[in-house]
């Protein structure tokens, strides 16, 4: 009867055995899989059917930032703006002359008192129209848009008017240490990831506070984009010292899973396999700072086939 007993509970506990035997197996085929010394060594014969290719690691500088959005403003809310206030500004300029005429009119009696009235009564209508338009653009755009100054209004106002200059309204989330206005701004279309177009801004300021949109806001003019009117993009912000590392080229990068990766040349024909944290986009690729130095050899062609290699070896065999 113990023996029996014994069986049973032996059938009992066989099944959760396995999986936890099975669980250990998966367990530690992903810490092999994790590691940053990954190693895989080819023959010539073998480099040259995977088509291998290197490029030397480089040094590079990153700075903290912080990211937002933001979206290309139309050019026509500006234009319009900017020709209420000038139009308003031309018709109270001709009013305030001619209540300046009307009063020597007056004084030598050649008017009458209600022609006096009206003429002050329209410049006064004029100059108070003035000041609306005016605010209604520090509204829109901020105390100190460049264009309010005559001096760089025409040479801004023709470069957004012909394209070769975009304002964009930028916003970033309330945790944003400071709303200081930064220096310049970097600029990245949202469905583009490294070395799909980046500019830097020529001119910040602080934009009027949107209860729709928390946080802090800027203003940002950038020459020499293909940015569409409308189109949103991601905005980055500096916010601490430059630090040093190494630039890892985008067509390096290896996505598998969840993780990324990428594949340095150890040896001819020898190659590693590094874990990367791809955090820090930068330029054409990812900026870091553990694991690769700079003149290390990285794959930058192939580097997919040597992954497929190195978990299924028969893959890279020759037809």
């Amino acid at each position: 009867m113990r023996a029996i007993r014994v069986v049973l509970a032996f059938a009992v506990l066989f099944p959760f055995l396995v999986g936890c035997d099975k669980q250990a197996e998966k367990k530690a085929d992903d810490d092999k899989a994790s590691t940053s010394q990954a190693q895989l060594t080819l023959s010539r014969e073998d480099v040259e059917h995977l088509g291998i290719e290197t490029a030397p690691v480089k040094t590079a500088q990153y700075t903290p930032n912080v990211r937002g959005y933001g979206s290309v403003v139309s050019f026509d809310v500006l234009a319009q703006s900017v020709s209420d206030v000038t139009i308003a500004q031309a018709a109270a300029l001709q009013s305030q002359a001619a209540f300046a005429h009307a009063r020597v009119l007056a004084a030598e009696q050649l008017i009458t008192r209600d022609a006096l009235a009206i003429a002050e009564r329209q410049a006064t209508t004029d100059a108070a129209a003035v000041l609306l338009a005016e605010r209604k653009q520090v509204v829109s755009f901020g105390r100190n848009a460049p264009w309010r100054s005559k001096a760089d209004s025409d040479a801004i106002l023709s470069q957004l008017a012909s394209g070769h200059m975009v304002l964009i309204r930028v916003s970033f989330p309330s945790s944003v240490p400071s709303q200081n206005v930064p220096e310049k701004l970097t600029v990245e279309r949202v469905q583009n990831g490294p070395g799909g177009g980046a500019w830097t801004s020529s001119k910040v300021w602080q934009a009027p506070a949107d209860p729709n949109l928390p946080g802090w806001g800027f203003f940002a003019l950038v020459a020499n984009t293909d940015l569409a009117e409308g189109e949103r993009v991601l905005v980055s912000m500096p916010v601490g010292q430059p630090i040093s590392g190494e630039l890892i080229p985008a067509n390096a990068v290896l996505l598998s899973g969840d993780k990324a990766w990428c594949y340095t040349q150890s040896k001819p024909g020898g190659y590693v396999r590094h874990p990367l944290d791809i955090s820090r986009p930068i330029n054409d690729g990812y900026f870091v700072t553990d694991g690769i130095k700079a003149g290390q050899a990285v794959v930058v062609q192939g580097g997919a086939l040597l992954l497929a290699h190195e978990l299924n070896p028969s893959s890279g065999d020759k037809d």
